[in-house]
C-alpha cells in the first residue's frame, strides 16, 4: 500500500489575454500518492471575454508529479524541480502561450505560471475528462499532448489542443510512453476560482 505524500501548494499566474492583463494566486494541496489536486485562486485581474475555467489547461493540469501510480510505475517528475513551455490551440482560432517554473522551496510546491495570447471564450460550464500522453525526450524533456474539450453552458463543447515540452531539472531516465488521466471539477464565482484534480499514470499498454 502506497503512503499518503501530503502537501501544500502556492501558485501565480501572471500575463497579458487579449491585450489585457491577468493576474491571480492561490494555494492548496496535492496528493502525490493518491493523485488529488484541490486549489483555491483569487481572481485579481480578468480580461474581458474570458472565462477563467479555461485555466483548467493551464494550473492544476501543469503538476505532472501528482499522479496516482500502480503495477510498479514511476513517475519520473518525483520530487524534482521542472519547468515547461506549453502551447493551447482552440478550434476557434485563439492561441494561449503558457511557461511554468515548479520547484520544492521549504516544502512547499512552489509554481509560477506566465500565460500571454488572444482568445474569446464562450461561458463555460464543466471540463471533459483529459488523457495526456508523455513522450520519451532527450536530455530529461517529456513531450505531452492532450485534446481538452470544456462543456459550455448551452451544452455545446469548446475545444483545444495542447502541445506541451516538460524539462525535468534533475538526471533522470524516462523509457516509456506514459498517459496521464485527468479528471477535473472547476467551480467559479465572482474573483474566485477553484479547481479539483484527480490524476493517474500509467502506461502504454502496446509499448
Amino acid at each position: 500500500m502506497s503512503l499518503m505524500v501530503k502537501q501544500e501548494f502556492i501558485a501565480e499566474l501572471s500575463g497579458c489575454i487579449n491585450n489585457q492583463p491577468i493576474a491571480l494566486e492561490g494555494s492548496g494541496t496535492i496528493d502525490t500518492s493518491l493523485g488529488i489536486t484541490s486549489g483555491k485562486y483569487l481572481l485579481k485581474k480578468l480580461p474581458d471575454d474570458f472565462d477563467p475555467i479555461v485555466l483548467g489547461a493551464c494550473l492544476v493540469t501543469g503538476y505532472p508529479n501528482v499522479c496516482a501510480t500502480s503495477n510498479g510505475i514511476e513517475n519520473p517528475f518525483g520530487n524534482h524541480q521542472y519547468e515547461y513551455e506549453r502551447y493551447i490551440n482552440f478550434q476557434n482560432g485563439g492561441k494561449l502561450h503558457l511557461r511554468t517554473k515548479c520547484d520544492f522551496i521549504n516544502g512547499k510546491l512552489d509554481s509560477r505560471f506566465y500565460l500571454t495570447g488572444h482568445i474569446v471564450t464562450p461561458t463555460l460550464d464543466s471540463i471533459e475528462p483529459i488523457i495526456e500522453s508523455w513522450i520519451p525526450g532527450i536530455e530529461c524533456q517529456v513531450d505531452g499532448n492532450f485534446v481538452i474539450a470544456w462543456r459550455c453552458k448551452d451544452k455545446s463543447l469548446f475545444i483545444a489542443e495542447a502541445r506541451t515540452k516538460y524539462k525535468i531539472l534533475a538526471d533522470v531516465k524516462i523509457n516509456h510512453l506514459l498517459h496521464r488521466y485527468i479528471s477535473l471539477v472547476p467551480q467559479h464565482s465572482h474573483k474566485k476560482l477553484s479547481l479539483y484534480q484527480d490524476s493517474h499514470l500509467f502506461f502504454d499498454k502496446f509499448s
